[in-house]
């Protein structure tokens, strides 16, 4: 515990240290009003100054100017993800978080890195790469299928990447299934997602068993190859 001597001892300290800055800055200032102190210039010298009043006489300090965070790795941003992720074997759904500020095909782009990396044999990506335009266009590509989404804020997916009672079965009567059931076809994005952590997780395991999977974009499927991993293609079939 401190005694009232230290205390008083540090507070001297201090005081010293801000009276030698402000005289050395005053010194600086003296030659030109337009002429940089030291490193700083004028307004940053203010800025800085002012903040130190501002806490000097107790008053609250808005950290809006402060630096951003550092921006996660790639393989934090992974893992991360394979962290959150969870399979229901039963129902065939995950589920997943995918951390604030990182967009949908950043992460993808990490799950491709970690997958190259921790998975070499594969000698793929999790992801298709030449695919990472289209996820990244959806939005505005078709908008009546997939969203805009705000990234600043972390976001939970769930995904049930194959439906149980719909294989080989049409679009028509995959609707029917999933309105009775009240799931919805997934974003594509959210698909490539989910299939791209399982691999991460399970050492390549295909999420999609091998079948093609229909998302909300009518038209489009996705599918894991072996060459390319998931990969999205034009499927016609009704």
């Amino acid at each position: 515990m401190p005694t009232t001597q230290v205390v008083i001892e540090k507070a001297k300290e201090v005081g010293k240290i801000a009276l030698d800055y402000v005289s050395q800055a005053a010194s600086k200032l003296v030659g030109s009003a337009s002429e940089k102190a030291g490193d700083l210039s004028l307004a940053e010298m203010s800025r800085r100054l002012d903040g130190a009043l501002r806490v000097l006489r107790g008053e609250e300090v808005s950290i809006s100017g402060a630096a951003a965070p550092e921006q996660k790795t790639s393989l934090q941003i992974t893992h991360k993800m394979m962290e959150s992720y969870s399979f229901d074997i039963k129902t065939g759904t995950s589920t997943f978080t995918i951390p604030a500020n990182v967009t949908d095909v950043e992460a993808m782009k990490a799950l491709n890195k970690y997958f190259r990396k921790y998975h070499p044999n594969f000698k793929r990506d999790a992801v298709y790469a030449r695919d990472l335009d289209w996820y990244e266009n959806l939005p505005t590509e078709y908008p009546t299928y997939c969203q805009k989404r705000d990234y600043s804020q972390a976001r939970q997916i769930t995904v049930t990447g194959v439906v149980k009672g719909e294989k080989g079965e049409n679009r028509t009567t995959e609707e029917g299934v999933l309105n009775d059931e009240s799931p919805i076809f997934s974003d594509p994005r959210d698909q490539a997602l989910a299939a791209a952590i399982h691999a991460c997780k399970y050492t390549g395991e295909d999420l999609f068993k091998d079948l093609w999977v229909r998302g909300s974009v009518p038209g489009f499927a996705l599918c894991t190859g072996r060459d390319d991993g998931v990969f999205v293609s034009l499927f016609h079939v009704k």
